[in-house]
C-alpha cells in the first residue's frame, strides 16, 4: 500500500495500522529513514480519530504490531538526527508521543491522557512528522544538486576532450 492510498482511500483500521508498522519498520532498518517514518507519522495523525476514549480499540494483535513497529524504529529515528543537538529533545518528546498515541488507540490510556494531553502528543507527533518530512525533502535535494553537479563535470570532461588541441 502506499501513501496515497492511505491518504484517499477507504481502508480498513487494521490495512491503516499494518501500513504504519511497514513504514515504521522500513525506517527501523534504515531505508530512508525520514521517509518511511514521516509516512508513518503522517498515517497516525490522519487516523487521529481513533484516539477518542469512544472510539474503537485496536486488537492486542495489531497493539504489537505498532507498538513493536515504533519501539524497533525509535533508536533508528533518534540517531538519524542525532547530529541536530536542538531537536533531539523534541524527535524524543515525538517518538514518545507516538508511543503513547498508539496505547491509547489499544485502550491502554494513562490517567493523565485527557483531551488536552492527547492533543499536546498530536502536536508532537504531528511536529516529528514535518520534521522528518522536511529532512527527506532536504535528503533529495541535496542528492538531485550531487547528481547535477556530477552530469555537468562529465559534459565538460566531454567537450574539453572534443576540443582539437590547438597546440596552445
Amino acid at each position: 500500500m502506499h501513501a496515497r492510498q492511505v491518504e484517499n482511500a477507504q481502508i480498513t483500521l487494521s490495512e491503516r495500522l499494518q501500513y504504519i508498522a511497514d513504514e515504521f519498520g522500513r525506517a527501523a532498518r534504515g531505508v530512508d529513514v525520514p521517509y518511511h517514518a514521516s509516512h508513518a507519522l503522517h498515517a497516525m495523525h490522519l487516523a487521529k480519530g481513533l484516539t477518542s476514549p469512544r472510539g474503537p480499540a485496536i486488537s492486542d494483535r495489531d497493539r504489537f504490531l505498532v507498538l513493536d513497529a515504533i519501539r524497533h524504529a525509535t533508536p533508528v529515528i533518534f540517531r538519524h538526527f542525532a547530529e541536530d543537538g536542538r531537536s533531539l529533545d523534541w524527535v524524543r518528546a515525538g517518538l514518545a508521543s507516538a508511543d503513547a498515541i498508539a496505547s491509547i488507540w489499544a485502550g491502554v490510556i494513562a490517567e493523565d491522557a485527557g483531551p488536552r494531553w492527547v492533543h499536546e502528543a498530536e502536536q508532537r507527533l504531528v511536529w516529528l512528522r514535518n520534521h522528518c518530512h522536511n529532512a527527506s525533502i532536504l535528503k533529495d535535494l541535496t542528492d538531485r544538486a550531487r547528481v547535477d553537479r556530477a552530469v555537468t563535470d562529465l559534459f565538460a570532461r566531454a567537450m574539453r576532450e572534443q576540443r582539437p588541441d590547438t597546440g596552445r
